[in-house]
C-alpha cells in the first residue's frame, strides 16, 4: 500500500467498511439463530458454527438428580405434579442449552476472533512486505497481484481513444489495460486486514456481552433442583455444612432475578411486575434459608422444601408470574419514610447535666482498663496454648498421614489406628481424617480384572486387604456428633467380604460399590446403596431405615432381624433372600418400604413386617409391580400394604395378614 496515495486510503476505508459490515451481519445471524422462538423456553437454542448434534443429551447423568428430588418430595409428603419422565426431559433440555451456550461462548469469544485476528495480521503483513522480499530471498513469495489474479481473473478494459472509455471497478478511468479489481491488491486488502483485526475485537466484545445475557435468559430450573438436592443432603446425620445449602439457595435467588430481567419477552409494565414478583420470591427464599440457619434442619427444613417444590412445579409449568402463592410471599417492603420536618423540636440535655454524667463515669475508667488488660492477657495465654497444641497435633497428623503410603502393610495399619487416636484427642481434625480414610479405601479397594471379580464372587471366603479392613473399622467406630463431618464417600469401592459388624455408617455413600459377601450387621440409616452389588451379604440385625437400594443387586442376601423401615428398594434384585440357616424365630421389617419393581422371587418373608409397604405398580414412575414368584409370606403382616398389579398366584400366603 502507498501511504502517500489518497486513492489507496480511499480503498483502505472501503475495505474496513466492507469487512466491518460483514462482521456485523455475521453476528446478527448468530443472535437471530440463538434467540428463543418459544416464550415458554421448552425448546433448545441453536448457535451458528456449534452443531447441536455434537452437544448430546445426558439423561443418565441427570437421572440421579431427578431421583433425589422425587425421593425428597416423597419423604416430605409433597406430591409431584408432573411425571418423572417429563421432568427429566425438561432438565435434559435445559442442561443441553446451558452446555450449548458454553461451547458457543468458547467458539465466538475465543475461536472466531482468534482466527480473524490471525487472518488480519497475515493479510496485512502480506500486503506491506511483499515488495521488500519479492526481489530478494523471497522470490517464491506470491505477490498480491498474482494472488488476486489467480482468484478473480485478469479481465479488464483498454482505452484506445483520446477520451477515457476504459474503466475499472476500483480505479475509475484508466489509460491502459487493467483488470477490473486493480487497486484491491494494496489499499482494499490493507483495509480488509485492519477490518479483520477490529472485527475480531468487536465480535469478542459482543459475544462476551450477549452470551452473558443469553445465560441469564435460561429459567433457573437446574438451580432449583440443585437447592432441593442440598436439602436432601441436609437431612443426613450429621448434616453437611450449612453454607452448602445457603450457597445453593443464593444461586437460585440470583437466577430468579436474572431471569426476571432478561428472560421471557414482555413489555415494560409486565417486566416491572415480573421483577417485583421475582424479588419477593427471592426474599421469601432468603428468609426461609435464614430461619434454617437459626432454628436448624428438623424445624425449618420442611418449610423450605415446600417452597422449593412449589417453585419447581411453577418453573416447569412456565408460570413466571405465580412462582409462589401470594400467601407464602413475604410482605412487600414499606415505602421509605418521608423527610423529617426541619422545625421538629429536639430534646437537648443541659450543659451541667452532661458534665455531671461525665464526672460520675470517670472513677470507673481505671477499673475498666484493668479488666480489659487482664482479659487480653488471659486471651493471649489461651491462644498460645491453642497454637502449641495445634502444632503438636499437626506434626503428629502429618507424620501419620505420610506413613499411609509406606510399603509395609504393618506400618499402614499402625498409621490408620494412630489416626483414630488423633480423632479421639482432637475432634476438630476428625472431618479431615474421615475424608482421608475414605479416599484411602477408594484407592486401595479398586476393582481388579473381570476374571478376578467373577472368581471372588464364587468364593465366599474372599476378604479385602488387612489395611482396608482396618480403615473400615476405624471409620465405623469414629466418635459421633462431631461438627463439620461430611458424608463418607465410598462409592464404587471394591469391598468383597468386608466386615462392617457393629460399625456406624449412617449417611454413608456406597453407590455402585461391590459389597458381595459382606457382613453389614451395623447401623446404616439413610445410606445410599443404589446400584451396589450385595450378593450373599449378611444383613442380619442391620439397621437400614431410610436407606436407598434403588436397582441394587441383593440376590441371596441373609436378612433375618434386619430393619428396612421407609427404605427405598425400588427395582432391587432380592431373589433368594433368606432368613438364615434355620429361619425359625427370625423376621425382617419392611414397614413403609418402597418395593415397586423389586424382584422377590424365592425370597423368604416369613413373619415379616410389611405394614404400609408399597409392592404395587407405579405408572407415574413407569415401574411394574414387585415380582412375587414363589415368595414366602407365611405369617407376614401386610396391613395397609399396596399390592396393585402384583401376581399373587404362586406366592405362599399361609397365615398372612392383608388388607387395611
Amino acid at each position: 500500500m502507498d501511504f502517500a496515495s489518497w486513492s489507496d486510503w480511499v480503498r483502505a476505508v472501503l475495505g474496513v467498511g466492507v469487512t466491518s459490515l460483514v462482521c456485523v451481519l455475521l453476528w446478527r445471524g448468530v443472535t437471530r439463530g440463538a434467540g428463543y422462538r418459544d416464550p415458554h423456553r421448552r425448546t433448545g437454542r441453536r448457535i451458528l458454527l456449534v452443531p447441536r448434534l455434537l452437544v448430546r443429551e445426558r439423561p443418565a447423568a441427570l437421572r440421579p438428580v431427578v431421583r433425589t428430588v422425587v425421593a425428597l418430595r416423597r419423604h416430605q409428603g409433597v406430591p409431584a405434579t408432573m411425571p418423572t419422565g417429563e421432568l427429566l426431559a425438561r432438565l435434559v433440555e435445559a442442561d443441553r442449552a446451558a452446555r450449548l451456550l458454553r461451547r458457543g461462548r468458547r467458539v465466538w469469544a475465543a475461536g472466531v476472533p482468534g482466527l480473524m485476528l490471525v487472518a488480519g495480521i497475515v493479510l496485512g503483513t502480506w500486503v506491506l512486505t511483499y515488495e521488500q522480499v519479492v526481489d530478494g530471498p523471497g522470490t517464491w513469495f506470491m505477490s498480491p497481484d498474482e494472488g488476486f489474479g489467480a482468484l478473480l481473473g485478469e479481465r479488464g478494459f483498454v482505452d484506445g481513444a483520446e477520451r477515457c472509455l476504459g474503466w475499472s471497478l476500483l480505479l475509475g478511468c484508466e489509460e491502459e489495460f487493467v483488470p477490473w479489481w486493480a487497486g484491491a491488491e494494496s489499499g482494499f486488502a490493507f483495509g480488509a486486514a485492519v477490518g479483520l483485526v477490529v472485527g475480531a475485537w468487536w465480535i469478542r466484545r459482543a459475544a462476551v456481552r450477549d452470551f452473558a445475557v443469553w445465560a441469564r435468559q435460561e429459567p433457573p430450573l437446574a438451580a432449583c433442583l440443585a437447592a432441593l438436592g442440598a436439602c436432601r443432603e441436609a437431612l443426613r446425620t450429621p448434616a453437611p455444612e450449612a453454607s452448602v445449602l445457603d450457597e445453593a439457595v443464593a444461586e437460585l435467588r440470583a437466577g430468579l432475578r436474572d431471569f426476571a430481567r432478561c428472560g421471557p419477552p414482555a413489555d415494560a409494565e409486565r417486566r416491572a411486575e415480573l421483577e417485583e414478583h421475582a424479588g419477593r420470591v427471592a426474599a421469601t427464599l432468603h428468609e426461609a434459608s435464614g430461619r434454617l440457619l437459626r432454628d436448624g434442619a428438623p424445624v425449618a427444613l420442611p418449610a423450605l422444601v415446600r417452597l422449593l417444590a412449589q417453585l419447581q412445579d411453577r418453573l416447569h409449568a412456565s408460570r413466571w408470574l405465580a412462582l409462589l402463592d401470594a400467601s407464602l410471599l413475604v410482605p412487600a417492603p414499606p415505602p421509605p419514610p418521608g423527610p423529617v420536618p426541619s422545625g421538629a423540636p429536639q430534646a437537648e440535655a443541659g450543659r451541667w447535666q452532661r458534665y455531671l454524667a461525665i464526672a460520675t463515669a470517670l472513677p470507673a475508667v481505671p477499673a475498666l482498663l484493668a479488666l480489659a488488660f487482664t482479659a487480653m492477657t488471659i486471651s493471649q495465654a489461651r491462644d498460645t496454648l491453642r497454637v502449641t497444641e495445634r502444632d503438636q497435633v499437626a506434626s503428629s497428623y502429618n507424620d501419620t498421614v505420610a506413613n499411609l503410603g509406606d510399603d509395609s502393610v504393618n506400618v499402614r495399619i499402625s498409621s490408620i489406628f494412630a489416626l483414630k487416636r488423633i480423632m479421639e484427642e482432637a475432634p476438630r481434625e476428625q472431618p479431615a481424617i474421615v475424608e482421608i480414610l475414605c479416599a484411602y479405601v477408594r484407592d486401595k479397594a479398586k476393582a481388579p480384572s473381570r476374571a478376578k471379580v467373577d472368581a471372588a464372587h464364587r468364593n465366599a471366603d474372599t476378604r479385602p486387604p488387612e489395611d482396608v479392613q482396618a480403615a473400615l473399622k476405624v471409620l465405623g467406630s469414629r466418635p459421633l456428633g462431631v461438627e463439620g463431618e461430611r458424608v463418607m464417600d465410598l462409592r464404587r469401592a471394591y469391598l468383597v467380604g468386608a466386615d462392617f459388624t457393629d460399625g456406624n455408617f449412617n449417611d454413608a455413600d456406597f453407590r455402585d460399590a461391590d459389597l458381595t459377601f459382606t457382613q453389614l450387621r451395623g447401623e446404616f440409616a439413610n445410606v445410599w446403596f443404589s446400584g451396589a452389588t450385595l450378593r450373599g451379604a449378611l444383613l442380619s440385625d442391620g439397621l437400614f431405615g431410610g436407606s436407598e437400594f434403588i436397582g441394587a443387586d441383593m440376590e441371596n442376601v441373609v436378612w433375618d432381624g434386619a430393619r428396612f423401615e421407609d427404605a427405598d428398594l425400588t427395582g432391587a434384585d432380592l431373589r433368594g433372600a433368606s432368613l438364615g440357616p434355620s429361619g425359625e424365630g427370625s423376621f425382617v421389617s419392611l414397614s413403609g418400604a418402597e418395593l415397586s419393581g423389586a424382584d422377590l422371587t424365592d425370597a423368604d418373608l416369613t413373619g415379616a413386617w410389611l405394614v404400609g409397604a408399597d409392592l404395587g405398580e407405579d405408572r407415574a414412575q413407569k415401574l411394574h409391580a414387585a415380582n412375587l414368584t414363589r415368595t414366602n409370606f407365611t405369617r407376614a403382616d401386610l396391613t395397609d400394604a399396596r399390592l396393585d398389579g402384583t401376581d399373587r398366584r404362586t406366592a405362599v400366603w399361609t397365615g398372612a395378614v392383608t388388607g387395611g
